[in-house]
């Protein structure tokens, strides 16, 4: 059976007979009319960005598949199952979702905690019964790869989306991140009355979510504060492909995203419904370019930004990343990153400043 992560969306509808699926991570949703004996089911793999529109597209096609067969809406019920801590997202927007279309969900109790592997589902029965692998939990955690740095740089170069790694990035992602850059970085780069532009590194950009984020809020920084200072933001991956896509600026995003900052949305781009292309006056301040972290930048930074690789590697490998970050960095600097514990952190004489998750270079 495959794994949506590597095979993409899933989906399956049968009438008597049983459904079965390897969902891997995800949450699954299952659409079960006891009256005919039928259900249908499906579990999307992908990133965080589009998965509100495909759970949307999934859930349309599946209710247009049992309405054609004779099922109404009224006589469903509906399941939301799988996944484990990392996916709990996955489950709010999906309950949701499926509230919008009037359906019963009932999530079960085997969401929370578990690597959810494999169900099978009885129409004629009405039975669920899944499979997890408790000795494993961690097999399919991001975080417990500890990637050399080499097995790093060939599964990401490639693009490659497997059990053990992602390109995952979102707008607006890490929010102590921003109010660092409004509560002490600006007011300190201001206070030097620095003639340079304040540069920002978003290292490991991915398809640049995160790095047009912090070009928006540098820019309604600049408009709360009404001082036009000098900005730069260069978004940098290993991974061209996705450069390629961040360099367009264009963007579905997701509903709850619209929400949320909407505001910056509004003002900062072009929005038609949920599809966002961003203007020049945004797009004058970034920047994409391929580069590899492995290697030192011949620019230096006042910020480096850096939320979406450490998670993946092992201690040596965070460790070597950390300094050529420090090496890159205005003194003083600042540098963002996950998954970089004190242990490792101590011993290279970093101030940190838990408020706001970043480290100080002196």
């Amino acid at each position: 059976m495959p794994n949506p992560a590597l095979a993409g969306d899933l989906s399956s509808v049968a009438e008597k007979r049983e459904l079965a699926c390897d969902i891997g991570l995800s949450v699954a949703v299952i659409l079960y009319d006891p009256a005919k004996s039928r259900a249908g089911f499906f579990s999307l793999g992908g990133r965080i960005q589009d998965f509100a529109d495909k759970a949307e597209q999934n859930l349309g096609t599946l209710l247009g598949k049992l309405s054609a067969m004779g099922s109404v809406l009224p006589t469903l019920e509906c399941y939301l199952f799988g996944g484990n801590q990392k996916c709990l997202w996955q489950v709010s927007r999906l309950e949701k979702i499926l509230k919008r279309h009037s359906l019963p969900v009932e999530v079960l109790d085997d969401v929370y905690g578990q690597v959810c592997r494999t169900f099978v589902f009885s129409p004629l029965k009405g039975t669920l019964s899944v499979s997890h692998l408790e000795e494993d939990a961690n097999r399919w955690s991001p975080a417990a790869s500890a990637l050399s740095i080499e097995d790093g740089n060939r599964i990401f170069s490639q693009n490659a989306v497997t059990g053990k790694v992602a390109n995952a990035t979102r707008f607006f992602r890490e929010r102590e991140t921003f109010i660092g850059l409004r509560e002490q970085v600006v007011p300190e780069y201001l206070q030097s009355k620095n003639s340079f532009p304040l540069l920002l590194w978003s290292a490991g950009c991915s398809s640049g979510e995160e790095t047009y984020s912090y070009a928006m809020y540098l820019l309604r920084l600049q408009q709360r504060l009404k001082i036009n200072f000098p900005f730069r933001i260069f978004g940098t991956d290993i991974n061209r492909e996705l450069l390629r896509d961040a360099q367009k600026g264009e963007y579905n995003i997701p509903r709850e995203d619209l929400e949320e900052y909407g505001d910056y949305f509004r003002k900062f781009g072009t929005l038609s419904g949920q599809r966002i292309t961003f203007g020049p006056e945004v797009r004058e301040h970034v920047e994409f370019r391929p580069f590899d972290i492995r290697h030192h930048p011949r620019r230096r930074f006042r910020v480096i930004i850096c939320a979406n690789v450490f998670q993946y590697y092992n201690d040596q490998a965070r460790i070597y990343f950390m300094n050529n970050f420090i090496s890159a960095s205005e003194r003083p600097g600042y540098i963002f990153v996950n998954n970089f514990p004190a242990k490792l952190r101590e011993p290279l004489g970093l101030e940190y400043f838990p408020k706001y998750s970043y480290s100080r270079v002196q």
